[in-house]
């Protein structure tokens, strides 16, 4: 073998490794890239902090029901009857 093809199997081999190394990388890249997108755009429950302080929209305290008189009661008396 001469100089220059020894030369250029040495470059060749470089050049292998370089591509290899240039592949696993880009493996490497596009596993962060789905990652960081399932985590941006994927699915997740909306969960908070109960102790931030702010009421939420559901935690509203229901009225209490005043309890009023029979209508019977109220008309009992006057002329008109309830229909």
């Amino acid at each position: 073998m001469n100089k220059e093809t020894l030369k250029q199997t040495e470059n060749l081999e470089d050049l292998k490794i370089i591509a290899l190394n240039l592949f696993e990388e880009n493996r490497i890249l596009q596993e962060q890239v789905k990652f960081l997108q399932d985590k941006i755009f994927g699915r997740r429950s909306e969960k908070k902090d109960k102790d931030d302080g702010q009421l939420s929209l559901f935690d509203i305290p229901e009225p209490e029901l005043c309890l009023l008189e029979p209508l019977d009661s109220v008309y009992k008396g006057r002329d008109h009857q309830i229909g």
